[in-house]
């Protein structure tokens, strides 16, 4: 019955360690994925429209919450 006990009690603890883990990967690689995505097409829709007021906006724009 303990060793039952012990082996629900690791799975628990490795289900939480993996958990953190993907959490702290989807966080650091999965949301500047998406950021840069939304920063290359305002820099492509201000480099086609061609004034260089509209475009220094979409450059300086790099701070990632």
């Amino acid at each position: 019955m303990s060793m039952a006990r012990q082996i629900f009690r690791y799975g628990i603890t490795i289900a939480v360690v993996v958990g953190i883990s993907l959490g702290y990967a989807y966080r650091q690689q999965l949301f500047p994925m998406f950021f840069d995505a939304n920063q290359a097409e305002k820099i492509i829709d201000a480099n086609n429209a061609g004034s260089p007021g509209e475009q220094s906006p979409a450059t300086t724009v790099q701070s990632v919450p």
